[in-house]
């Protein structure tokens, strides 16, 4: 079930700039799940579920 979004686009923001630092700084992997195309492309790897297949954007 999709529950609504408790916080704000600002806190969103942070949020995703601090897991993303993160990631980085440990090297480690983000499995991330997103409608956004703008916090995808903030990311360094695409996948895109079409139809389903997995395919590479």
């Amino acid at each position: 079930m999709n529950l609504p979004a408790i916080y704000d686009e600002d806190s969103g923001a942070q949020v995703l700039a601090l897991l993303l630092r993160l990631t980085h700084q440990h090297h480690r992997t983000l499995l991330l799940v997103t409608h956004s195309l703008d916090v995808a492309a903030r990311t360094d790897h695409v996948l895109r579920l079409a139809h389903g297949q997995l395919q590479t954007v």
